[in-house]
């Protein structure tokens, strides 16, 4: 219930509300795997909410505290990603995006050779993703998402040429994905 309230409070633009919300579920979720700790629907809704607790702080301009947020909910997507295995794709999915919101995080906070670790750690996922399933557009997005974060990266710390070899990996499957649905 504070989950989905801290869900309504963050679309209404309360931050603040939207913060207790997510800081009241995070205490009962913390209880529930406390108590069942080999429960994976109890641990990815804990990873939910420690995900939701650094959104929040990033909006809030905290973002040593989003930051730590942030690696928890990385930290319990690795444990349930190792636990389902590399045939579970929603589980590999989720641990892709963990690292890429980690990356997007350093990569606004300048430190950008950790974020390149992170943006490449979650683009060796994607890849693993649509290698299993080559037709799945959203695989294929986030692979050419993740190959323009890497380019920005690249670009901010001066080095054109292989941020410049990025955005050149990722225009073909813009490009198709654009004539697919025009």
């Amino acid at each position: 219930w504070h989950h989905r309230l801290g869900k309504a409070l963050e679309a209404l633009g309360d931050t603040a509300g939207a913060l207790q919300s997510y800081e009241k579920s995070h205490v009962i979720r913390e209880a529930l795997v406390a108590a069942n700790p080999k429960d994976e629907r109890s641990r990815a809704d804990l990873a939910e909410t420690y995900n939701k607790l650094g959104s929040i702080q990033l909006q809030m301009g905290k973002q040593n505290d989003a930051l730590t947020w942030l690696r928890k909910a990385l930290e319990l997507r690795k444990e349930l990603a190792a636990s389902a295995g590399p045939d579970d794709r929603d589980a590999q999915m989720n641990l892709a995006i963990a690292y890429d919101g980690i990356g997007d995080v350093l990569a606004d906070g300048g430190v950008f050779e950790l974020a390149l670790d992170n943006n490449r750690d979650g683009l060796a996922i994607f890849e693993s993703l649509h290698a299993a399933d080559p037709k799945h557009p959203r695989y294929r997005r986030a692979i050419s998402i993740e190959h323009k974060k890497i380019g920005g990266i690249l670009e901010a710390m001066g080095k054109l040429d292989l941020a410049l070899g990025e955005y050149q990996k990722a225009l073909p499957t813009d490009e198709a994905l654009v004539a697919e649905d025009p």
